[in-house]
């Protein structure tokens, strides 16, 4: 069983102190990276650590935390760009504010059986992330009509066409 925990900061100094606690604690830095004044960390995490004790030792600086438990390997994979499927009968587009939610539902598309294309933090003024994945326009559909409760923006392109086919630069 894996962990991962994903912050965000309200300084980028306070994201490399909490870096730098975690590795003492045998954490593994994934990701740390500024935005805008902030900070996001993303890393894994020893399944014995205590995640309360250690974000109580962190003091107010976190904004937003999220712990992922057995965090899917394609939804980890895709964020750090190591698996590109191809693009299938649709393209599905999934748009949010905090990069923990659209690890979230990313996970729940997988675990619906799409296939992700791409996870990102957008490093603009706006801060959203997003996921792209794709499937049969069947499954595609059925996952979306399932999202009533997110808050995340979603596009669905049915048959995408051969010029945005061709704009994937891992397709054949």
């Amino acid at each position: 069983m894996k962990k991962h925990l994903l912050l965000w900061f309200s300084n980028l100094g306070a994201a490399y102190e909490a870096a730098d606690r975690a590795s003492r604690l045998e954490a593994v830095i994934l990701e740390l990276f500024p935005f805008n004044s902030k900070g996001h960390l993303l890393l894994q995490i020893p399944t014995n650590l205590d995640v309360t004790q250690f974000l109580l030792s962190l003091k107010s600086n976190v904004e937003k935390s999220e712990v992922f438990i057995d965090l899917p390997e394609k939804v980890l994979n895709s964020y750090l760009s190591l698996s590109n499927p191809p693009l299938g009968e649709d393209l599905l587009i999934y748009e949010e504010l905090f990069l923990g939610d659209t690890f979230r539902v990313a996970t729940e598309a997988s675990n619906f059986g799409l296939e992700l294309l791409d996870l990102r933090f957008m490093r603009d003024t706006t801060g959203h992330s997003y996921f792209m994945a794709t499937g049969s326009m069947e499954l595609c559909g059925k996952f979306v009509q399932q999202l009533g409760g997110h808050s995340g923006k979603v596009t669905q392109i049915h048959h995408p066409s051969s010029g945005l086919r061709e704009f994937f630069p891992y397709q054949n």
